[in-house]
């Protein structure tokens, strides 16, 4: 599996499942990871990041919505191994609180 697709929710909605659409339509190879409930923004990433088994982790709000080649347009600017980065990530594009 290529890709790891993560979103973390607090209850599903409308904007989800039109995000959900846009995923299926414009994406092959990959897995969706929804993860749901009351813990913070960091906890359901961390819960993601554990369940993931795509070679790339690719974090998304449920009010995005994809297009076409986005995933290879990602994937070929910038990634890097889970591991390079440290276990756990605090903030969105950091690692342990610190903004890199």
């Amino acid at each position: 599996m290529r890709l790891s697709i993560i979103i973390p929710i607090r209850e599903k909605s409308k904007k989800l499942d039109s995000c959900i659409y846009s995923i299926k339509k414009h994406t092959e190879d990959y897995e969706l990871i929804i993860v749901e409930g009351e813990r913070g923004y960091n906890a359901k990433i961390n819960e993601g990041i554990k369940l993931a088994k795509g070679n790339y982790l690719i974090f998304l709000h449920d009010d995005h919505q994809v297009c076409k080649d986005w995933a290879n347009n990602l994937t070929e600017v910038g990634s890097f191994r889970y591991g390079e980065l440290g276990d756990k990530f605090d903030h969105w594009g950091a690692k342990n609180g610190q903004y890199l």
